[in-house]
């Protein structure tokens, strides 16, 4: 009995702000984004008070103790930290990655993708995982702006 409730709260996205699915999603939620973890994960605390952690999709930002991490991060944080968001999902993409981390673009108040404004800052790297998502296009135009930077990781770490 309790197996059964387990499954069936699980499946109505009741331990979540968004169904733990894997199959691949258009949502749209609301919240603040309360921490940066790197250049491509943020935690965010949604509208209905629960806090997910967020994995962006398109981008690949230099992890901890690589070159350029520390800049991508604080880049992340200077533009998204404390900031209100939209969260997107995208239907080419799985809801949720093997962590458990929502997958999603971050739409700050201001109308700009945070994913998309990193990667033009020369902060991170167009990443497909499987299938192209639909901002691909989008993203390739900001890796090309973000390899003409001289400080960025292209130039600052790819010799």
């Amino acid at each position: 009995m309790k197996r059964a409730f387990l499954l069936i709260a699980l499946a109505a996205g009741v331990f979540g702000g968004v169904a733990h699915s894997a199959p691949a999603d258009r949502f749209t939620v609301r919240g603040t984004v309360i921490h940066v973890f790197d250049g491509d994960t943020v935690e965010v605390r949604l509208d209905t008070g629960v806090t997910e952690r967020v994995r962006l999709i398109g981008i690949n930002a230099p992890e901890r103790g690589a070159c350029y991490a520390d800049r991508a991060r604080a880049a992340a944080r200077s533009l998204a930290k404390d900031r209100r968001a939209v969260l997107r999902g995208d239907a080419t993409q799985d809801t949720r990655d093997r962590y458990g981390r929502l997958l999603a673009y971050v739409w700050l108040a201001d109308g700009r993708d945070l994913g998309y404004r990193l990667i033009a800052g020369g902060f991170g790297k167009v990443y497909v995982y499987r299938v192209p998502f639909e901002r691909l296009s989008a993203y390739r135009e900001a890796e090309r702006q973000g390899k003409r930077l001289r400080d960025s990781l292209w130039n600052r770490c790819e010799r």
